[in-house]
């Protein structure tokens, strides 16, 4: 039997197993891949993890427009003139 690796990500502090973390191109990153989407959301539209699975909860887990579940997540729909964030899309 495989022994399942686990590492502790830097930002939560949850033990996951490997496969859980973001694969960088220079080796695997201690970030889990949770962290590292938040973290990129924050970076690119100003907004936290709370806020988008809020966003994500308010629109009932699906599409602002198509109103059908995704498997992936959904992307953060923005203004590129003022960059406010109108809703979450598939």
């Amino acid at each position: 039997m495989a022994k399942i690796t686990t590492y502790t990500c830097k930002r939560c502090a949850i033990d996951q197993p490997m496969t859980e973390y973001y694969k960088h191109q220079n080796g695997w990153n201690r970030v889990c891949k949770t962290c590292f989407a938040d973290r990129q959301r924050e970076l690119a539209y100003g907004i936290d993890g709370a806020t988008y699975r809020e966003m994500l909860e308010v629109q009932g887990g699906v599409c602002a427009i198509c109103k059908n579940e995704c498997t992936k997540s959904l992307a953060v729909d923005h203004c590129h003139v003022t960059g406010d964030v109108r809703g979450l899309l598939c």
